[in-house]
């Protein structure tokens, strides 16, 4: 099974901050991937939802968020 986790181990992103809720914020992650037809090379983007405990991450802050299992109904949990 290729690209599966090793149990144990999270796997860590980096994302670019883009908005905020309170102490949760909104990050995207970009990727590259090719197009199935057209064979082109584009950016995709997923976005999801980090706690900043600390209010420390401004818009546009590169941040590194690490998987782990859901802690409230909105937010990963991650920052």
């Amino acid at each position: 099974m290729a690209g599966a986790a090793v149990q144990g181990k999270r796997k860590t992103r980096s994302a670019r901050r883009q908005r905020q809720d309170g102490q949760d914020i909104v990050v995207s992650v970009e990727r590259l991937t090719r197009h199935p037809l057209y064979k082109r090379v584009i950016r995709l983007t997923s976005k999801f939802k980090a706690h900043d405990e600390d209010n420390e991450a401004r818009v546009g802050d590169t941040v590194l968020i690490e998987e782990s299992r859901p802690l409230s109904a909105t937010s990963d949990g991650g920052s």
